[in-house]
């Protein structure tokens, strides 16, 4: 990857990404972002990382404006949400948003494996979610 942009041989297990994020594996579906486990190979933790594509956006100047709008999520901790810890735009008009690796398995995955929750399970699910969305409008970020 060139400092000012990413290609779609950046993405791929063994990779180095802003000189400091390996790439290990594809993590998830999320969309409109190409997300994979990293490890931070300065404190050798591991992160959530989704690449926004620079097509995406109608210049690099609209990609900043998104990058810098996400930046705000730096801050807000709630045991919900993983925290954000770094969004950056590269020239070419692609974002990098790293965050906390979720915990646990996903939503999806559950689902898959079992047939539906139980009502005590979906009332605390829905609480932990409320209670990062709360924090998340409280910090006038949605």
């Amino acid at each position: 990857m060139s400092p000012t942009g990413l290609s779609l041989f950046d993405l791929r297990p063994g990779k180095v990404l802003l000189d400091r994020y390996e790439i290990l594996r594809p993590h998830r579906d999320s969309g409109i972002a190409a997300t994979f486990a990293v490890e931070d190979t300065e404190s050798n933790g591991r992160l959530e990382l989704q690449a926004f594509p620079g097509g995406l956006f109608e210049d690099a100047r609209q990609a900043a404006e998104f990058a810098d709008r996400l930046q705000a999520w730096c801050e807000l901790e709630v045991p919900s949400f993983p925290r954000v810890q770094s969004v950056t735009a590269l020239d070419d008009g692609s974002v990098l948003y790293l965050s906390e690796f979720p915990a646990g398995q996903s939503l999806r995955g559950w689902n898959k494996e079992n047939p539906r929750m139980e009502e005590g399970e979906v009332v605390q699910l829905a609480s932990h979610l409320l209670e990062g969305l709360v924090a998340a409008h409280d910090r006038g970020l949605v």
